[in-house]
C-alpha cells in the first residue's frame, strides 16, 4: 500500500472555525491525502478552535503583538493629527499584517509537503515566496463543480 501524499492547506487568518469551506475541503481531501491546515491562533471572532482535524496554529508572542498593534494605533493617530497641517498626508498600512506574514513565512520554511494549497491571497503570496509553485484554491474561483473528477483537476491541473 502506497503512502499518502502530504498536503498542507495554508490560510493567513485566525478564524478557521468559522470557515466551513476550508474545513469541508479538508474533509473532502483527507481520504486521498495526509492533510494538515496551517492557520493562526484564534483571537478576533472567537477563541474557538476547530477540532477533529490536523491543524497547526501559529502563535505570535503576546507582548510583541501588543507592541506592534499599539505602534500601529499611535502611527494612525499621529497621521490623523498631522493631516491638519499637511492634508495630503496619509498612511493606510498596518505593520501587524507584516508581523503575521513574517511568522507565517518563518513557519513555512520548516515545512515538508508534497502539495501546498493556499486559500486566501495573503497566504498565496507568502507561500509562493517560500515554495515558488503553489496552488490557489477558493470556492468562489470555481463556479460549479459537479463531480470529484472536476474538483481534483481544478486543484491539481490533471
Amino acid at each position: 500500500m502506497s503512502q499518502k501524499r502530504k498536503m498542507l492547506i495554508v490560510t493567513a487568518n485566525d478564524f478557521l472555525a468559522y470557515q466551513p469551506s476550508i474545513l469541508n475541503l479538508y474533509d473532502f481531501l483527507e481520504p486521498c491525502f495526509d492533510v494538515s491546515i496551517l492557520s493562526f491562533e484564534p483571537e478576533y471572532i472567537g477563541r474557538q478552535k476547530a477540532t477533529g482535524r490536523k491543524i497547526v496554529y501559529i502563535k505570535i508572542p503576546f507582548l510583541l503583538k501588543w507592541l506592534v498593534k499599539k505602534f500601529d494605533f499611535a502611527l494612525q493617530l499621529a497621521v490623523k493629527l498631522l493631516r491638519r497641517i499637511v492634508p495630503a498626508l496619509s498612511h493606510e498600512f498596518l505593520y501587524y499584517y507584516d508581523l503575521m506574514y513574517f511568522y507565517l513565512e518563518r513557519y513555512l520554511r520548516n515545512v515538508q509537503a508534497d502539495e501546498l494549497l493556499a486559500v486566501d491571497i495573503p497566504a498565496l503570496s507568502v507561500t509562493q515566496r517560500v515554495f515558488g509553485n503553489v496552488t490557489f484554491f477558493h470556492w468562489s474561483s470555481i463556479p460549479a463543480i459537479h463531480s470529484v473528477k472536476k474538483l481534483m483537476s481544478a486543484i491539481f491541473y490533471l
